[in-house]
């Protein structure tokens, strides 16, 4: 079973809200360092299990949680080989604003096309 980090801590910080394709997104960073992503599921719709979600996306869903009367379904880059402020590797690959934005519309694009 993954690691669930709920976004429920007081020190996440939300850096940017928006919708694409009629769906809210946020991305925001984690008390332990590293940015995280979240997008509305369709609405209808129902998972039990964020693995259920035949959609590629990075490191895989890690979280599902409920914001403002919406399923939520979230991934981070604070993998293996991704930069984050605790890890004790130099280096590691790291996600601008506008690299995290687009991998999300194309995890909108793959979510609607599967969940029609």
């Amino acid at each position: 079973m993954r690691n669930m980090y709920p976004v429920t801590s007081r020190d996440d910080v939300c850096v940017f809200e928006g919708r694409y394709e009629k769906r809210f997104f946020e991305i925001y960073t984690q008390h332990i360092g590293f940015p995280c992503a979240g997008i509305s599921f369709p609405e209808g719709k129902y998972v039990k299990h964020v693995e259920d979600i035949p959609v590629d996306v990075h490191g895989g869903f890690t979280t599902m949680y409920e914001k403002d009367g919406m399923l939520m379904i979230g991934f981070d880059y604070g993998h293996v080989g991704d930069y984050h402020a605790h890890s004790p590797e130099e280096g590691g690959a790291r996600y601008d604003l506008m690299a995290i934005i687009k991998e999300i519309i194309r995890v909108i694009d793959a979510l609607n096309a599967v969940y029609r």
